[in-house]
C-alpha cells in the first residue's frame, strides 16, 4: 500500500488488512513523503503489530514509485494491492490466496468491488466476469483495455510480477493497466465471484480528476502491448524511447483550478445519479453540492428536478 497524507481514512485501510481472517501476511506500507500525521499513525501501528513494515520516501514521488519500492521489498508468494482510503473485507486475502493455490498457472486474480459514496452509502458495485477480463487484456481494442474491478482488488503471483518487470516508472497513471497487460502474457487471470474489496470514492481522487491523462496512458499501454506481442520487445522499446512521458509535476498541473472544479461537480453529479432511484433525498444532497461548485451545472439541475418526480 502506498499512502500520501492519508488522514483519518488511513486507519480504515490498515485495520482491514491487519484483521484479515486466517492468512499469513506481511503488510508493507510506503509513506510517500506525507506531511500530515501519517508517519506517526503508521509508527503507532507498527509498534503494536510486527507484521506492518513501513518504508518512507523522503518526498512525494507519486504512486508508481511507491508501488515499485513496496513490491521490491515484498517477500511473500503473492502480492496483494490495497489503496490507503479503501477497505479489504475480512475474507479477501484468504479467499484470493486459496484461489491462486488452486490455479498454479494464474498470474493474477481480482474480485468484485463495492463502491462507497461520501456519506457511507453503497453507490454501485463494480464487477467483471473472468472470461471478459481475460479477453479484454489478451485482445484489447485499439485504445482501451478493461481491467479488474479496482486496482486495489488484485492479488498477483510474485514470480509473475517480477518476470514481467513489475510496475514501470514512466506510467505515472494507468500503471495498473500496463502491468495487467503484461501479466496476462505469462499466465491466466481470474476473478473471485464475490465482493471482497470496498472502494471509498472521492471527487478529488485520481480517477475523478485525471481522466484525460489516464486515457492517454491507457492508450499507450495498449499500443505497447500490441507492439510487444506482434513484433517483439525491441519494437516496444522503440515506442517507449520515442514518447515523451509527462513528469509528476506536469501531471499535477494538468488542469486549471476552473477545470478541476468542473470535474468535481461532474463527479458529485455522477454519485447522485447512482443512488437517485434508491435514495432521492441523499441524491439531492449530491446535486446541490455540485451546484454550489458550478451553479449552472445543467445535469445537476436536471437531476435535482427529476429527483422530486
Amino acid at each position: 500500500m502506498a499512502v500520501h497524507n492519508g488522514g483519518e481514512e488511513l486507519g480504515r485501510a490498515v485495520d482491514s488488512v491487519l484483521t484479515q481472517d486466517s492468512v499469513n501476511l506481511e503488510f508493507i506500507v510506503v509513506d510517500d513523503g506525507s506531511t500530515d500525521g501519517t508517519a506517526d499513525r503508521l509508527a503507532r501501528y507498527a509498534k503494536i503489530d510486527s507484521r506492518l513494515k513501513v518504508l518512507r520516501q523522503p518526498r512525494n514521488l507519486g504512486l508508481t514509485e511507491a508501488l515499485i519500492l513496496g513490491c521490491t521489498e515484498a517477500r511473500g508468494e503473492f502480492i496483494a494491492r490495497q489503496d490507503s482510503g479503501d477497505r479489504s473485507l475480512p475474507r479477501r486475502l484468504k479467499t484470493q490466496a486459496q484461489w491462486m493455490e488452486h490455479h498454479p498457472g494464474a498470474s493474477m486474480v481480482s474480485c468484485h468491488t463495492r463502491n462507497i459514496g461520501l456519506y457511507g452509502e453503497v453507490a454501485f458495485e463494480s464487477t467483471i466476469a473472468a472470461e471478459v477480463l481475460d479477453r479484454s487484456l489478451r485482445v484489447p481494442s485499439h485504445h482501451v483495455a478493461h481491467g479488474p474491478s479496482h486496482h486495489g482488488s488484485v492479488m498477483m503471483r510474485a514470480t509473475a510480477y517480477r518476470a514481467v518487470g513489475g510496475y514501470r516508472q514512466p506510467f505515472v497513471v494507468a500503471q495498473d493497466i500496463d502491468l495487467w497487460l503484461r501479466l496476462v502474457e505469462v499466465g491466466s487471470v481470474g476473478v473471485v465471484d464475490d465482493v471482497l474489496y470496498e472502494s471509498h470514492l472521492s471527487p478529488t481522487g485520481i480517477s475523478a480528476n485525471r481522466v484525460a491523462l489516464q486515457a492517454q496512458f491507457c492508450s499507450l499501454a495498449v499500443r505497447l502491448a500490441r507492439a510487444r506481442r506482434n513484433d517483439g520487445p525491441d519494437s516496444e522499446r522503440t515506442i517507449m524511447d520515442s514518447i515523451r512521458i509527462p513528469s509528476i509535476s506536469s501531471k499535477r498541473s494538468e488542469m486549471s483550478s476552473t477545470s478541476r472544479i468542473g470535474r468535481e461537480a461532474a463527479y458529485l453529479y455522477f454519485l447522485g445519479r447512482c443512488i437517485v432511484g434508491r435514495d432521492p433525498e441523499l441524491a439531492r444532497r449530491y446535486f446541490r453540492s455540485a451546484l454550489r461548485l458550478r451553479p449552472w451545472h445543467l445535469r445537476s439541475l436536471y437531476g435535482l428536478a427529476r429527483s422530486w418526480l
